[in-house]
């Protein structure tokens, strides 16, 4: 209870303080990520702004050196790489953390720094293998609550469309669907052992209500008469029960 108190305190203390930090974390983020993005249309550089002072920053190796550090301390004391937007202890190192990401993006190989044939800043390889060897989180957790939605809305529709939650591992229609679904099921066996996953009990809840199964091989009796029932539709629609082998509106189907 004196924490809550304390926190709401603090909050309503710095509210107008936090909101303008806010503002300014966003819009300076948003510009450095507009600005990571375009390719260079001239032979020779503006003159020299913030903005640009904040990219040229990344071919000081020192410097790179030292954000990287400060990263270390900041993992080891919080158990994690993932950064706060706004983080008024060192707003600094926060953006940096985002043009990691950013920079990440520009190259995906890696192989070089800002050199003379490729003027967008990107990271260089050892950088790169610097940041997975400690796990850097390249995606946000706002990213990854995203796609999980995105793949959740997809099971909804695939449910809607075959009347099961029943995707294929391999499923040529939404191959990502697919691994997405294999990869909740171990993660819910990571979760029944008490092992580090992503997904949660709300997940599991939101799953369960949608009737997601979590071994589908242990339910043969239930595989059937969903299997059955989907013949009996397609009877309705096409007039007979020759499916073909590859039905690609319901693989299973066909397979079955």
């Amino acid at each position: 209870m004196t924490t809550a108190v304390s926190f709401k305190q603090i909050e309503e203390a710095h509210e107008s303080s936090m909101f303008q930090l806010v503002n300014h974390a966003i819009a300076k983020h948003q510009a450095s990520m507009s600005t990571l993005a375009l390719p260079a249309t001239t032979a020779h550089p503006m003159p020299s702004t913030t903005t640009s002072k904040k990219l040229h920053v990344q071919n000081d190796r020192h410097c790179w050196d030292e954000m990287f550090s400060q990263l270390l301390q900041y993992q080891k004391r919080h158990g994690t790489t993932q950064v706060p937007l706004v983080y008024p202890e060192n707003q600094e190192f926060s953006d940096w953390v985002r043009e990691q990401q950013a920079l990440k993006c520009n190259d995906m190989d890696g192989d070089h720094l800002d050199d003379k044939t490729n003027s967008t800043p990107v990271l260089s390889r050892n950088q790169i293998k610097k940041l997975n060897a400690v796990g850097f989180e390249w995606v946000t957790r706002l990213d990854n609550e995203a796609i999980w939605e995105l793949r959740f809305e997809e099971l909804c529709q695939y449910q809607r469309e075959h009347g099961d939650c029943m995707v294929p591992a391999r499923y040529r229609t939404n191959p990502q669907l697919g691994h997405w679904v294999m990869t909740q099921r171990s993660h819910y066996q990571l979760l029944q052992k008490l092992k580090p996953c992503s997904i949660t009990l709300e997940r599991v809840r939101r799953l369960e209500n949608i009737s997601f199964p979590w071994r589908i091989r242990l339910m043969p009796e239930q595989v059937w008469q969903t299997r059955y029932d989907q013949l009996s539709k397609y009877r309705e629609t096409y007039g007979d029960c020759l499916v073909p082998q590859r039905f690609n509106q319901n693989p299973q189907l066909g397979f079955w």
